[in-house]
């Protein structure tokens, strides 16, 4: 039990390194310093999110103004999109009202066309669009979870063979 205990705290370090090593690269909203990819692939007639880091208190404190609606506030999202250089276009976003708990999202928009596409708001301009279809994924995201598996186990196997070996030296 104590070579598994072992085996499975190293596992759970190496996992914590690599945690740390792919998160610094990877571009989400989430990470610090991240440029928004120049543009995203999406699906005519699907929903996308719109992300900016920080959310709606980051746009408030960009200066977006605040529309008052139906019992909720929402920042007044002026977004365009443009595909291959093309002039840009309004895009009709649907905002996160300013209440709400979502970290960096701050509204959504179904997608004008397919293809490849920029998507700039004003007073911010490109944002990004976390759940595009070629949006990066989150392979550090997953060696967090394998490492706080790994290592609650690894604890978990180390303590029951400490105790194990202490209660037989123990005598009754």
């Amino acid at each position: 039990m104590a070579a598994v205990g072992a085996v499975a705290l190293l596992a759970g370090v190496v996992c914590l390194g690599l945690w740390r090593l792919t998160g610094a690269t990877e571009k989400q909203p989430y990470t610090p310093d991240a440029q928004p990819p120049r543009s995203v692939m999406v699906t005519q007639g699907q929903a996308y999110s719109i992300a900016v880091p920080g959310g709606v208190p980051a746009l408030l404190a960009a200066g977006v103004p605040v529309t008052t609606g139906q019992n909720a506030q929402s920042p007044d999202l002026e977004c365009d999109w443009a595909s291959g250089g093309g002039a840009a276009e309004s895009l009709k976003v649907t905002p996160e009202s300013t209440s709400t708990k979502a970290t960096n999202v701050v509204g959504s928009f179904a997608a004008p066309i397919t293809g490849r596409i920029t998507v700039n708001c004003q007073h911010w301009g490109t944002v990004f669009v976390p759940d595009a279809d070629d949006a990066s994924g989150d392979p550090s995201g997953w060696f967090l979870l394998a490492s706080t598996v790994l290592l609650f186990a690894g604890g978990a196997a180390a303590m029951s063979s400490g105790w194990t070996a202490v209660s037989r030296r123990v005598p009754a």
